[in-house]
């Protein structure tokens, strides 16, 4: 698959997730998402199905999420991305309850597509920092949480 119908389906599953967190639709990502994709990322199921029951929780605690979308670079059926998460911590995510802090958080990943659909991805998120942001463990002496 080009480069750029790659991207395309990048791009198409940021405008779905921005539509998921406002209506709480997981099918939605049907659409760009194979049902046999494998996810490979820390915390996260690896399969459609558990990510479809994980997102609701993220969905709960961070209702107000949004994502600047930072770039993509992209070679033939794979595409990197790295993204901007801001929210506010309104709701419990994993047994922690909700801080009501602003969080701001870094992902990046990458993606196989084939077929106009997303096959396989890896995911890398700043947990760490989110933890520290929204009060669960924390922050060294000096740094920005």
């Amino acid at each position: 698959m080009p480069a750029e119908e790659s991207k395309a389906v990048i791009r198409r599953f940021y405008e779905l997730l921005k539509e998921y967190w406002r209506t709480g639709n997981v099918d939605l990502f049907d659409e760009v998402v194979s049902p046999s994709v494998v996810h490979h990322g820390p915390g996260l199921p690896s399969d459609m199905a558990g990510l479809k029951q994980v997102l609701p929780m993220f969905r709960a605690a961070f209702p107000d999420m949004r994502v600047t979308f930072e770039e993509m670079i992209a070679e033939g059926d794979v595409v990197a991305d790295r993204i901007t998460v801001h929210a506010t911590h309104q709701g419990e995510m994993m047994g922690i309850p909700a801080s009501g802090r602003r969080v701001r958080f870094t992902e990046i990943h990458i993606a196989r597509v084939e077929g106009g659909k997303i096959v396989e991805r890896w995911s890398e998120w700043d947990e760490l920092g989110l933890l520290q942001q929204i009060g669960a463990i924390p922050s060294p002496a000096g740094s920005r949480s």
